[in-house]
């Protein structure tokens, strides 16, 4: 082998060890990066995190399901509001980005509380949710999904959840 071809060797064995290094760097980042970001509903981009350090409940409407959604938010909050962060989030897909800022603020004022805003099906598809909304989905401290139920309000699935969540004992 030429000295040329040995420099071109090193070379190219320099440049590939770079690039599995950013690769690697790259990949290490992506797990410390937050699930995914959405709107609020005054249209500024929020990180949403999984590994929050605390039990969270994720509360995930649809335009169809505004009643069952809040209805939900309001039992779990009046339940848990000092052992869970709830996350309140909708769906509204398909409208078009020119009526975007005038649906921010038909959710914030008929809702009056904080929403984040899913335009694409983002979490539909990132949480593979399947079925009618509402879904509540509940995270450990630690990012992993704890329960995860979906459908309209009702005292009877609101006490089954209740009780699975006490069963987690989230004081703790």
């Amino acid at each position: 082998m030429t000295p040329h071809m040995q420099v071109l060797k090193l070379r190219f064995l320099l440049n590939l060890w770079a690039l599995m290094a950013i690769a690697w760097t790259c990949l290490a980042e992506s797990e410390t990066h937050p699930a995914m970001t959405l709107e609020d509903v005054d249209g500024r981009k929020r990180d949403i995190l999984t590994k929050s350090g605390k039990w969270q409940v994720w509360v995930i409407g649809s335009r169809d399901s505004a009643k069952d959604s809040a209805a939900w938010g309001q039992a779990v909050e009046a339940g848990f509001k000092n052992q869970l962060d709830i996350v309140s989030m909708a769906e509204i897909s398909g409208i078009p980005r020119l009526l975007r800022s005038w649906v921010r603020g038909k959710v914030a004022r008929e809702h009056g509380r904080f929403i984040l805003i899913d335009w694409e099906e983002a979490l539909r598809k990132r949480l593979s949710l399947k079925g009618s909304f509402p879904h509540l989905i509940v995270w450990d401290p630690h990012g992993e999904r704890s329960l995860q139920v979906h459908g309209a309000y009702s005292s009877e699935k609101w006490l089954h959840l209740k009780q699975k969540l006490e069963e987690l004992n989230l004081s703790s």
